[in-house]
C-alpha cells in the first residue's frame, strides 16, 4: 500500500503541474501511426474499421461508427488490452513465456504498437498492465489482482494526470475490473453471465454514451470472439499485405448488415460528460475496487 500511496502523492503533484510524459513520445508516436495509416489500402470500404483495428485511429464520425456505438461493439474497435493479449497470443507461436529473450521480444513489440496507437488511455493502461505482470510474474509475486489493477490504474494516471477526465481510460478500467471478476470469481459461470457482467459494471458509462439495450449482451456474446480473433488478427495481415483487403471489406459489410438488421436504437451523448459526472464513475470504480 506504500508503492499505491506514493503513486497517488505523485499524481496529485503531476496534476497540479500539468507534467505529462506521454507528451515526450508524441514525436515518435505520431511517425510511427502516419506510417501505419499511410500503409493501409486507401480504397478500401471498410477503412475506418481498419485504421481503428490496426493503428489505433478514432472514428472520425458518427456515421462511421453509429452501428458499433448502438450494438456495444464499440470498444472492440478501441486498441486496448484485449489487442495486445492475441498479439501476445500469435508471438507465443515462435518462444516461451519462460524465455527472457521473448520476454523482451514481446515487450519491445508490444511498447511499438502501443506507440503505433498513440498511446491513447486504454492502450497504455494495457501495456502497464502487462508491464506489471511480467515484473510480478519474474519475481515470483502473486498479489491480489484487483490491487494489481489499482496500482496499474494509478501508475496509467501517473504517466498522463489529464486522463483524469477521460472516459475512455474509465470505460478500459471497468472492462479490466470486469475480465478480473469473470477469472477470479465468476470462472465457474456461463459466457452469458460473463458477458452480462461486462454490460452491468459498463452501464454507467453505457448510459451516458447511448440508449442501454440488453441486446447488447447477446451481440457482445455473439461477436466478441469474431472481433477479437479473426477480424483484429485479419487487419494487421491486410496492413502487411493490402492486397487482401476484400476479404477484411467482406466481413465488415456482412458484420454492418446483421447490425443494421437488428435495428438497436441509438442516441449517443455527444456533449463532453460533466465534472460531477465523471466524478462518479471514478467512485464507482473505487467502490468495486474495495467492496
Amino acid at each position: 500500500m506504500t508503492l499505491l500511496f506514493s503513486l497517488f502523492i505523485t499524481l496529485i503533484l503531476l496534476a497540479s503541474i500539468r507534467f505529462s510524459l506521454v507528451n515526450f513520445l508524441i514525436p515518435l508516436t505520431d511517425f510511427l501511426h502516419q506510417h501505419c495509416l499511410n500503409r493501409l489500402p486507401q480504397s478500401s470500404s471498410a477503412l475506418p474499421e481498419l485504421k481503428a483495428l490496426v493503428c489505433g485511429e478514432n472514428f472520425s464520425s458518427l456515421h462511421e461508427s453509429e452501428l458499433f456505438i448502438a450494438s456495444g461493439l464499440i470498444h472492440l474497435f478501441v486498441v486496448s488490452g484485449a489487442h495486445l493479449l492475441v498479439i501476445q497470443k500469435f508471438l507465443l507461436l515462435w518462444g516461451s513465456k519462460k524465455s527472457k529473450v521473448y520476454q523482451y521480444f514481446f515487450m519491445s513489440v508490444i511498447f511499438l504498437y502501443s506507440a503505433v496507437c498513440q498511446f491513447n488511455a486504454p492502450v497504455t493502461r494495457s501495456f502497464i498492465s502487462l508491464l506489471i505482470l511480467g515484473f510480478l510474474l519474474n519475481r515470483h509475486l502473486f498479489w491480489p489482482w484487483h490491487f494489481q489493477l489499482l496500482l496499474v490504474g494509478f501508475a496509467t494516471l501517473w504517466l498522463e494526470p489529464q486522463w483524469l477526465q477521460s472516459m475512455s481510460l474509465q470505460l478500459s478500467w471497468l472492462a479490466g475490473l470486469a475480465v478480473g471478476l469473470n477469472q477470479n470469481i465468476f470462472k465457474e459461470k456461463s459466457f452469458l453471465f460473463k458477458q452480462s457482467v461486462f454490460f452491468f459494471l459498463l452501464l454507467p458509462l453505457i448510459i451516458y454514451l447511448q440508449v442501454p439495450s440488453p441486446l447488447v449482451i447477446l451481440t457482445n456474446l455473439f461477436f466478441t470472439p469474431l472481433l477479437e480473433f479473426i477480424l483484429f488478427p485479419l487487419s494487421i495481415v491486410v496492413w502487411a499485405l493490402p492486397r487482401i483487403f476484400p476479404v477484411f471489406d467482406g466481413l465488415i459489410i456482412a458484420l454492418k448488415f446483421i447490425l443494421r438488421n437488428l435495428d438497436l436504437p441509438l442516441q449517443p451523448q455527444l456533449r463532453s460528460p460533466p465534472t460531477l459526472f465523471v466524478i462518479g464513475i471514478w467512485a464507482f470504480i473505487l467502490s468495486i475496487h474495495f467492496a
